[in-house]
């Protein structure tokens, strides 16, 4: 059995299904490399469940690779050998980093990595968790797509970003209550730039978690976002802090975010990005300010992708 649009190939195997393609030479010398043990071919239910589970993924965007290893047996199977399993993600380079795993005979469940638990909580998908080291999220086989599109959808409210600040921006613009000079201060602090800025600088003159105090590595972000903000919210300097590219993207994002001690909140599963990034779990310098803790709240209830209590 082939689909062809994505270059992948199933066949019959001894312990089960074996799938193939032109990355397994890419990938491993192991022939077996993408084995999913249990699948049966002759098994009618088996093939349909299958090759609905690929096309489901496929066609919502999802790309096929090697999903390695399982918290059971610590990751190997009864005989020693190295599990491998079905996987689609949206990216897989430098690093795996998928997102739905076939990982059990005839599709009876799916497993859904553990960093997406917040986005099945919000849309409503039950979930069990697995035991072992990854804590992944074992979702009934009916919930598939709902997880998928729901996944998706998680990645699109991101990128909205700049639509709903485009928006903003087009209803700033028609305000015939300001004046063109304060349009312009107020779109400039969109950009971090102007005003906001300076007024940032004042007040956090770093960036809270690589200590980079060189203005020209950092970018003033605001806290509660530029569109949800009311135009003194957009350009008042509390709102605001000087934060490293990498950082400012995971603030921005609402991987992270601060309690007013400090303390940095962690959305599921991005432990190893800070890590990786070597980046502390405390902030550099004192606790944030009252004023700032006014529009951290805000971050941390409309922004932050984990559980902020």
């Amino acid at each position: 059995m082939e689909w062809p649009d994505i270059n992948l190939r199933i066949e019959p195997h001894l312990r089960g299904t074996l799938v193939t393609d032109l990355k397994v030479s890419a990938v491993s010398q192991d022939d077996s490399c993408y084995l999913l043990r249990g699948w049966n071919l002759t098994n009618a239910t088996h093939i349909a469940e299958l090759t609905s589970f690929v096309e489901s993924c496929a066609s919502r965007g999802f790309q096929w690779a090697l999903q390695q290893g399982h918290p059971d047996l610590n990751g190997r199977g009864e005989d020693g050998e190295t599990r491998r399993y079905l996987s689609f993600g949206r990216a897989y380079r430098p690093q795996p980093a998928w997102d739905v795993v076939a990982n059990n005979p005839g599709g009876e469940w799916y497993v859904i990595e553990a960093r997406h638990e917040v986005c099945l909580a919000k849309s409503g998908i039950a979930f069990l968790r697995e035991v072992g080291a990854g804590h992944n999220l074992r979702i009934a086989r009916e919930d598939l797509i709902r997880a998928l599109d729901a996944i998706r959808g998680s990645d699109e409210a991101t990128n909205d970003i700049e639509a709903r600040e485009d928006r903003a921006q087009e209803k700033l613009e028609a305000d015939t209550n300001l004046s063109s000079t304060e349009k312009e201060e107020l779109i400039r602090a969109r950009r971090g730039q102007g005003v906001f800025r300076r007024r940032v600088m004042n007040i956090e003159p770093y960036c809270r978690l690589t200590g980079v105090s060189d203005p020209r590595f950092l970018g003033s972000s605001h806290i509660k976002p530029w569109a949800e903000s009311d135009n003194h919210e957009r350009l008042d300097g509390n709102n605001g802090l000087m934060l490293s590219p990498h950082v400012d993207h995971l603030f921005d994002s609402g991987y992270i975010t601060f309690q007013q001690s400090g303390d940095v909140l962690v959305a599921v599963d991005m432990d190893s990005v800070l890590s990786d990034w070597s980046l502390p779990l405390k902030v550099i310098g004192a606790p944030f300010s009252d004023e700032q803790e006014n529009y951290l709240a805000y971050h941390r209830a409309q922004c932050f992708r984990g559980q902020s209590h």
